[in-house]
């Protein structure tokens, strides 16, 4: 399951992110809908659920029920387009298994779906890869500026709950001598050195490998390196993730 934030967001749905709504594809042609865990947080308790009445055509984006908030009414968005054919009854006496259950008994209704090819690439679909493996081949300190991106891609990769781990080739093995990271930011003007970059990836979990043969032609092999990067790893190890269907892989 992908969590982000801290909610789950259970794999083999269908998310409409910016409206916090997921649907659930049927064999049939019909697809279940309802309001994401996060969307939970953001809102609240939910204390009266309304959907729309089973017969009526509802397009992708437009409203589904309305729910009563602690201090307002809000529409659900829909995330497929269809024509309702069934309602969770159950929410009209215990309206808050919304919030309780989002993704189970707080189901909201189900569509007969229209253009299921139409509203497809608007939603993301849930599929928690087995990690990511980033390559860090043009990430040479003479161009400070390419060298914050890759650090901020795996924290917020690692921050998915997704392993990640960044291998280290070429001339970016430099970056883990002592003091060469710290004295670098990708801009003048940013507080942050590459090092506290690099340093906030570790900290949501990514682990750092450096290329055995890049640190002997960057003359490095046998010196000490950042306290962060403990692990040797090069081509082979980046490239068993790379064909790794399960994996995927990033190379900057």
């Amino acid at each position: 399951m992908t969590t982000v934030a801290g909610h789950p967001f259970p794999e083999g749905l269908h998310y409409l992110v910016e409206h916090d709504v997921w649907a659930e594809l049927a064999d049939d042609g019909t697809a279940r809908v309802g309001i994401t865990a996060m969307g939970i947080a953001l809102s609240g308790e939910v204390y009266m659920c309304r959907p729309k009445p089973v017969g009526l055509a509802i397009a992708q984006g437009r409203a589904i029920a309305v729910v009563e908030l602690a201090k307002s009414i809000v529409s659900v968005k829909c995330p497929v387009g269809g024509t309702v054919v069934e309602v969770n009854e159950a929410l009209a006496d215990a309206p808050e298994w919304v919030h309780r259950e989002p993704y189970g008994r707080g189901w909201i209704a189900r569509l007969r779906l229209a253009d299921w090819a139409a509203d497809a690439p608007q939603l993301v679909h849930a599929h928690q890869a087995a990690g990511l493996a980033l390559l860090l081949w043009a990430c040479e300190p003479e161009a400070p500026q390419r060298l914050v991106t890759p650090f901020f891609h795996a924290a917020a990769a690692a921050a998915f709950d997704t392993p990640v781990e960044i291998y280290f080739a070429a001339a970016s093995v430099r970056l883990l001598a002592p003091g060469v990271a710290a004295g670098l930011r990708a801009d003048p003007g940013h507080p942050k050195t590459v090092l506290d970059a690099l340093r906030e990836a570790v900290g949501h979990g990514a682990v750092l490998y450096a290329c055995t043969d890049a640190l002997r032609a960057q003359r490095l092999d046998g010196s000490p390196l950042i306290p962060e990067c403990t692990r040797r790893g090069g081509a082979v190890q980046f490239m068993a993730r790379a064909c790794d269907l399960r994996w995927r892989a990033l190379v900057f």
